[in-house]
């Protein structure tokens, strides 16, 4: 992080471009580990930074919010070069690790509705039809499988 001295808090202030560059960080930070997690399968991981995911992206939307709120033009023109390219630098991070956060969660969504539709399908095949009676009345045995059944299924939790 950039060491500026603090100033008011007006647009494009030194106290906005470090505030901003903390909130980059901290967003790559979580993207970054969430990464690693989905890609050690870990779930249990992934489950709790989400709560820091959605916290570390709302404060960096406000933080850019401020950037952004006098009809729209970045308000950035009271950055020094010096915040401007760390602020550069760190974006570029962010972009990197967001692809990286949408190619893996779409992998593992993908992964998942495929175990999903393996399980129904494995379900259904196990499940017997009802039967029908045969010629001669018998049910046990000797009576014609008809079309089987779907298998009820249900998920307790969201994948």
């Amino acid at each position: 992080m950039t060491e500026t001295p603090e100033t008011d808090v007006g647009q494009g202030t030194p106290t906005q471009a470090v505030q901003l560059l903390d909130g980059v960080e901290a967003l790559t930070h979580v993207l970054e580990r969430e990464n690693d997690a989905i890609r050690g399968r870990n779930t249990e991981d992934v489950r709790a930074l989400a709560s820091e995911k959605a916290s570390a992206a709302r404060t960096y939307e406000a933080l850019v919010g401020l950037l952004t709120a006098d009809d729209g033009a970045t308000g950035t023109n009271g950055i020094g070069d010096t915040d401007r390219a760390a602020l550069a630098e760190a974006s570029r991070r962010l972009d990197g690790a967001m692809a990286e956060n949408t190619r893996l969660l779409a992998a593992a969504l993908e992964t998942h509705r495929r175990f999903m539709d393996a399980v129904a399908d494995a379900a259904r095949a196990a499940q017997k039809g009802p039967e029908t009676y045969s010629n001669t009345g018998a049910v046990a045995g000797g009576g014609r499988v008809a079309d089987r059944i779907a298998a009820p299924v249900s998920i307790d939790q969201a994948l």
